[in-house]
This record gives structure tokens, sequence and C-alpha cells, in this order.
């Protein structure tokens, strides 16, 4: 019985493996990230101001839309838009944050060292 039941949990681990390599084989790079990240960000821009700046609000709209097509996880989206800098008019540098910020989080998903933490539940529940 043990050795069936190790089996089985054998077989489901590496179902699971196979599920996440086929999500990481079909996950976007990270040029397609920033370049369809910069593309909603110039869709929610009304203003076209040099350089490009959106209002902390569509900015956040905006990144929160796109961020499941770029599989991007909560705690990463979490922390993308965290570190965004707000000028003094409330707005934000979205193409200049995007291609700052996006090169790290793949870094990030990279590096061993940062798997447990990047795991770990940060909400209020935790």
């Amino acid at each position: 019985l043990q050795g069936l039941s190790s089996s089985l949990a054998n077989k489901k681990r590496g179902m699971d493996e196979e599920d996440q390599e086929d999500t990481q084989q079909n996950a976007p790079d990270r040029d397609a990230v920033e370049k369809s990240l910069i593309h909603v960000g110039t869709q929610a821009d009304d203003k076209h101001r040099n350089p490009p700046t959106l209002e902390v609000r569509r900015f956040l709209e905006a990144m929160k839309q796109e961020a499941e097509k770029c599989q991007l996880s909560e705690s990463e989206l979490r922390g993308f838009v965290a570190e965004a800098e707000i000028d003094s008019s409330g707005d934000v540098a979205y193409v200049d944050h995007i291609k700052t910020w996006v090169p790290i989080l793949f870094e990030l998903r990279k590096s061993i060292i940062y798997d447990g933490i990047l795991a770990m539940e940060w909400g209020p529940e935790s």
C-alpha cells in the first residue's frame, strides 16, 4: 500500500511539474511582456505627453488588465506597481518604469535564492 501511494504521489508530482513546464513554455518572454505592457499603456494614454506618462489610477487599471495576459503573478504585479515612481502631478512615466522593472521581474523568476520569498503569501490573512 505504501508503494502504491508513493507511486501515485510521484505521478501527481510529475504531472504538476509537466503542467508547470507547459505554462513556462507558453509564457511570453521578457520582450513580449514589455511590448504588451507598453502597448496597453499607450492605449490608456490620452494626453500623449513626452515622456509618456499616465495618471496613477489609469496606470494601475492598465497594468492590472494586462497582467493575466502577460502571466504575471499577483505578487509580481503587486511589486511591479508598488515600485512605480509617482511625480508631483500624480503621474507615472510608464515606459521607463516598464523598461526598468520587467527585466528585474524576469531575473527574479530565474533566481533560486528568491523562490521562497516570492512564493510566500504577504496578504493580511498571512
